[in-house]
């Protein structure tokens, strides 16, 4: 018996929307429509009318004088509504800023989406110098670095379909596909995921995968240099489970 298929009518301008809100989220400085339409490859009258929606709507802001687009108050709404949903972010919270003051390691806690996309729900940072492009609302490929390779052991995801999405994704010191697997494997055994060094340049992730119903659905990773994460890596992982296990899921 073959799983039925699950379709959708395409809504273009929906996509080019997000689209649009995504490559906001992603700038640091305002943008004109002449930009933002060459860079998603949108016809220019097209966008500015779905940028005029969204300003109606408070999502996105114009500047009166340059006509440069950024996002606006409204997204934080969306997402605070979101966040408030979540109680797991809130019970982790401070679990993660303990941990991380206990090992001046930085603390992520993500939620799954899908085999492509995966948020962070809660970051705590540590008090040495690296600072991680990482904050609540941040997305990223769910297979990329040890949180990903949590999800291709315990995410119910065929190895077909891991296999496919791997040549996307892109590390600092990228794995062979079979360097993947093996550890893959490793990580079924012992589980939780390390990634040394090939996601982040001179810096190790420890991943332990939270499982809901036999599958994973949320992850919590340690990030640091690889000296430090390597004397500490039992310990914390031992700590990390310990919050995984008092978790009311």
């Amino acid at each position: 018996m073959t799983k039925k298929e699950v379709t959708f009518r395409e809504v273009p301008a929906v996509r080019k929307a997000v689209a649009i809100l995504q490559l906001l989220s992603k700038e640091s400085e305002s943008m004109g429509v002449n930009t933002i339409s060459k860079k998603l490859g949108l016809i220019p009258s097209t966008c500015l009318h779905i940028l005029r929606v969204l300003a109606s709507e408070g999502l996105v802001a114009v500047e009166a004088e340059t006509k440069r687009y950024s996002l606006d108050v409204g997204i934080l709404s969306l997402a605070r509504s979101l966040l408030r949903g979540n109680e797991l972010a809130g019970v982790l919270e401070p679990e993660l800023d303990r941990l991380s003051r206990k090992y001046n390691v930085s603390m992520i806690a993500e939620k799954v989406i899908d085999i492509e996309h995966s948020v962070v729900i809660a970051v705590c940072y540590c008090s040495g110098t690296m600072r991680l492009n990482v904050e609540v609302g941040s997305r990223f490929p769910t297979l990329v670095s040890a949180a990903g390779r949590c999800f291709a052991a315990f995410g119910g995801v065929s190895e077909d379909d891991s296999t496919e999405h791997f040549p996307r994704l892109r590390w600092n010191h990228a794995p062979t596909i079979k360097e993947w697997k093996k550890q893959i494997e490793d990580t079924k055994k012992q589980g939780y995921a390390v990634d040394k060094a090939q996601y982040i340049s001179g810096h190790m992730v420890v991943a332990v995968p939270i499982i809901e119903r036999s599958l994973m659905t949320y992850c919590i990773a340690a990030v640091s240099d690889v000296t430090r994460i390597k004397k500490i890596e039992k310990s914390l992982v031992k700590d990390i489970l310990q919050v995984i296990e008092h978790l009311n899921l």
